[in-house]
């Protein structure tokens, strides 16, 4: 899955913060997960997010890892733009 979003920063308004980017992976090439934000111009942001799952079946007793990877990436889209008034 590929995810690529555009977002208009509203006139006023100006970036003080935006999320890290992050790669991270897990054990066994079982799959990746690739997030980036950039502020492209002066009123616009793209978030970038990719998520390559490499194998049809996990076993049982990685679901721990598969788990803790899901939990990573959703804190990871969970995290705040911070906007601040011109």
């Amino acid at each position: 899955n590929k995810f690529l979003i555009n977002i208009t920063i509203p006139d006023g308004y100006v970036v003080e913060n935006l999320p890290k980017p992050m790669a991270i992976a897990m054990d066994q090439n079982f799959g990746s997960y690739k997030f980036s934000i950039t502020n492209t111009s002066p009123n616009l942001i793209q978030v970038s997010a990719i998520l390559d799952i490499n194998t049809p079946i996990i076993p049982s007793e990685d679901y721990n890892t598969l788990k803790e990877f899901f939990k990573m990436m959703i804190e990871k889209e969970n995290e705040k733009i911070e906007l601040i008034k011109k």
